[in-house]
């Protein structure tokens, strides 16, 4: 009796562990790269700061920004326009599809209303009743937000309503896209006060302690009203951006955010002086400015939080705990160090993305489209190009981002788009740009167009097979194919229906995966020549595509239904798919990288997140062997896993070797593949669990170049 109870209590105890194991989420969000776009803030009676950012929810902190804690309990939409905070503590917090409210000092939050509805800019009055612009009404609450009426007589009910604020005189204003308007009468009534405003696109409002309003109007600048809006009259000496996205400040100072920072005026807005120092990148845009305890505080388009202690004359970045970064790109060093390039610089980590330094000294725009690391050890970044400014292009570090150069010599276009990089065998380099594909056959040093035969400029993806055929994939002409290095193109769409390409993919055998806008993900297994949808349908938009040495296929959905967003992964060739999202808070997946030890990592518009296990089980050492080496798998014989080991030495190729790792049955069948890959030299350790296969012999076999070696282990039940 005593061995059945035991034997009971051991099978519960499994039972309960296998379904912890399934119960886990897929994907966790990493503690950095620290950043983001910060949209909105709120501050309570306490002097607890909350933020909106684009796509990671409200964060607080409650020691005056120099750290701060997410708070998404109940939130599903993480893109939040605007905040408030109630004189009893009560938080608001407003989405493009719901209005959100806390109770207790943001720790969770319920939806409350506006289910469906935009809802742009929260103002609270002194009589503690709430307002709300929601798509094209001003509407108010007087309970705390549980019911609500429409308080907009004489605006216009076809204009989306932004910008809603309220005076210290208790005057009420609004803006719409082309017109501004203002209520005496809290909110039941509204006139249109345009005197002295040009037409054209109304940008921002607001209204200063002292009463005066100042309104943004893009291409032209700012505008200022002494008397309620009855006049305007333009404010804008000194200013040198007019793409105005913000005004602030208190009763010595006025600010104005813009898309390439922020410009201060100490008097009233008669004349302006841009406050930049500090700022990491000359273009770094500007989302709002305010003051918390005479600390001032940018929210910023992509660098997070960035503070002031004197007034705007110098700013450091804040961001502890903000880790909403849009990461645009991921790659790996042969040490397994992951380069993260994103909106606001370029980051990395030697702990597998549990801490990161930012590593972007001498990269004069820090608006990265792509990180790459090249087999010597070179890191390579593109950025965007900036409107007016020629920052844009290739940039590199030789010794692992601490320091990096401009190179872009024989490049022709000042404002490149660089967007993809990939490297042949014997180290040459191809870069993907809005002008034509480049190759340099020198580190970076010099470069020179390889485009004959490519009719479409455009190319936004690259990639190349074991065999040195390379792929550009286009945005507006479709797929191109070359067979020698780059010299000449032919197009290869048919099966095609698309011409919108965004990332690809090779696998082991040679198979192509092409991740598109608007058309989901296409296969060809005949190097391009014929093409075959294998997702989505309709306007899955497919930023970035990844394969693991398994073969298994990871796309990123950026676009399409909301439904549709996040990961998918495929374990049979494109045939099938699931979805990826648990643990996903923010399901607009841009990039996808996959390291060396199997894990996959996923850049959003707001944050970094890492699959929780590694999705092949191969985990590397730092020991570099002489000779290759397949060890006895131990425990053995085993039940139901085991480990086997391997060594690979150093090859001649830059690229590393490819190694294929092969469990066979006692008929020589095929029963699974551990590895499929290209690999560093190094000692390689990777599990197989053979819980699904019944008990007996079988062999293990690794084929890699000219070795090949097969070894015998029991699987006993």
């Amino acid at each position: 009796m005593k061995t059945k109870i035991r034997f009971s209590i051991i099978l519960l105890f499994a039972v309960l562990s296998l379904n912890l194991i399934y119960a886990q989420d897929f994907w966790q969000q990493l503690p950095g790269p620290e950043g983001g776009t910060v949209r909105s803030y709120a501050i309570d009676g306490t002097g607890k700061i909350y933020i909106g950012t684009y796509g990671s929810g409200v964060y607080y902190s409650t020691d005056n920004g120099s750290s701060w804690v997410q708070t998404i309990d109940g939130i599903v939409e993480g893109r939040i326009n605007t905040l408030a905070v109630t004189s009893g503590n009560y938080v608001f917090a407003a989405t493009d599809r719901v209005l959100y409210r806390s109770t207790n000092n943001g720790i969770s939050w319920l939806a409350i209303a506006f289910e469906g509805v935009a809802v742009y800019s929260l103002v609270i009055d002194t009589a503690n009743r709430i307002f709300v612009s929601a798509q094209n009404t001003v509407q108010v609450s007087t309970d705390n937000g549980l019911t609500w009426t429409i308080s907009g007589n004489g605006l216009p009910g076809s204009n989306t309503l932004y910008s809603l604020t309220v005076a210290s005189n208790s005057n009420m204003y609004v803006r719409t896209s082309g017109s501004v308007f203002r209520s005496t009468d809290s909110g039941a009534n509204w006139t249109a006060i345009n005197s002295g405003l040009p037409l054209g696109y109304t940008s921002a409002l607001n209204a200063l302690p002292n009463n005066t309003l100042f309104c943004g109007v893009s291409s032209v600048g700012a505008f200022r009203s002494t008397d309620n809006g009855d006049n305007w009259t333009q404010a804008n000496s000194g200013i040198t951006d007019n793409r105005i996205t913000g005004f602030g400040g208190n009763t010595a100072y006025v600010y104005t955010a813009t898309a390439t920072g922020i410009f201060r005026s100490t008097n009233n807005g008669d004349n302006w002086v841009q406050m930049n120092s500090g700022f990491t990148n000359p273009h770094v845009g500007v989302n709002i400015i305010f003051y918390s305890s005479n600390n001032l505080f940018a929210g910023t388009g992509g660098v997070g939080i960035l503070k002031s202690t004197n007034d705007g004359q110098n700013w450091v970045r804040t961001n502890t705990g903000l880790n909403s970064c849009a990461v645009k790109s991921v790659a790996f060093t042969s040490s397994g160090n992951i380069v993260a390039g994103l909106t606001g610089g370029v980051f990395v980590s030697s702990d597998n993305g549990t801490s990161w330094i930012q590593a972007d000294a001498g990269i004069t725009n820090t608006l990265i489209n792509v990180v790459s690391v090249h087999p010597n050890g070179t890191f390579f970044a593109g950025t965007f190009p900036l409107s007016g400014t020629p920052l844009s292009g290739v940039f590199r570090s030789t010794n692992n981002g601490q320091n990096w150069t401009v190179a872009m010599s024989g490049f022709t276009y000042n404002y490149n788009n660089v967007l993809d990089f990939v490297f042949n065998s014997t180290g040459d380099i191809f870069a993907g740009t809005n002008d034509n594909v480049y190759k340099s056959t020198n580190n970076g040093d010099n470069w020179f167009r390889a485009n004959t035969g490519l009719t479409n400029n455009q190319v936004y993806a690259l990639a190349i097979d074991q065999n040195n055929r390379l792929y550009a994939g286009t945005y507006g002409g479709g797929m191109f194919t070359s067979t020698n290095n780059g010299v000449s193109w032919r197009d290869i769409n048919n099966g095609l229906t698309t011409n919108l390409i965004m990332d690809l993919a090779v696998n082991s055998s040679g198979h192509i995966f092409a991740g598109t806008y608007g058309a989901g993900v296409f296969r060809s297994t005949d190097n391009g020549d014929n093409w075959t949808r294998v997702l989505g349908s309709g306007l899955l938009q497919t930023w970035s595509v990844s394969v693991n040495s398994a073969g298994h296929v990871f796309a990123g959905v950026l676009g399409g239904q909301f439904t549709d967003l996040g990961c998918w992964r495929s374990t049979n060739n494109g045939d099938n798919w699931e979805q990826l999202n648990s643990g996903l808070f923010n399901h607009f997946v841009q990039s996808l990288g996959i390291s060396t030890s199997g894990f996959v990592f996923a850049g959003t518009f707001a944050g970094l997140y890492r699959s929780v296990q590694s999705t092949i089980g191969i985990i590397p050492s730092s020991k570099v062997p002489e000779s290759f080496m397949l060890y006895q798998n131990y425990p053995n014989p085993f039940n139901p896993a085991t480990r086997i080991k391997f060594d690979v030495p150093p090859s001649k190729g830059a690229r590393g070797m490819i190694v294929k790792l092969t469990i066979y049955d006692v008929l020589g069948k095929e029963t699974a593949v551990l590895v499929n890959q290209q690999l560093q030299p190094g000692s390689y350790e990777v599990e197989w669990n053979a819980s699904n296969y019944p008990s007996g012999v079988y062999f293990y076999r690794i084929k890699t170049g000219d070795y090949s070696n097969t070894k015998k282990m029991v699987l006993i039940k």
